[in-house]
């Protein structure tokens, strides 16, 4: 009779910890539009830094055009648009938007 109480008891324990963790899975996930925002602002830095590097140097548009057309092609696969508008720098993804005019 004790051995049967100890299974009813585990199965019971284990329904309520199983009932409760349901409850606590919602509060633990990770929001991915979180993740897509710091992600945005790392490239961004990243290019904006570049960009300020490449318009240091004595260089022509050739190379400020591969740069460009490298970083597009680079950011659109992890989904994020990148746009160089003269002096002024512009990346979005999803409801994130950065933009940066670039110094004289």
């Amino acid at each position: 009779m004790k051995g049967q109480w100890f299974i009813i008891t585990a199965v019971v324990l284990t329904g309520i910890f199983f009932v409760i963790s349901g409850f606590y899975a919602t509060y633990s996930k990770t929001k991915d539009t979180d993740i897509i925002g710091s992600d945005t602002a790392y490239y961004f830095k990243n290019v904006k830094t570049a960009i300020d590097k490449l318009r240091g140097f004595q260089y022509d548009d050739r190379h400020l055009n591969e740069f460009i057309y490298f970083s597009r092609k680079n950011l659109e696969e992890r989904g994020i648009n990148f746009k160089l508008d003269g002096d002024v720098i512009y990346m979005y993804a999803e409801d994130t938007v950065i933009e940066y005019k670039l110094p004289q």
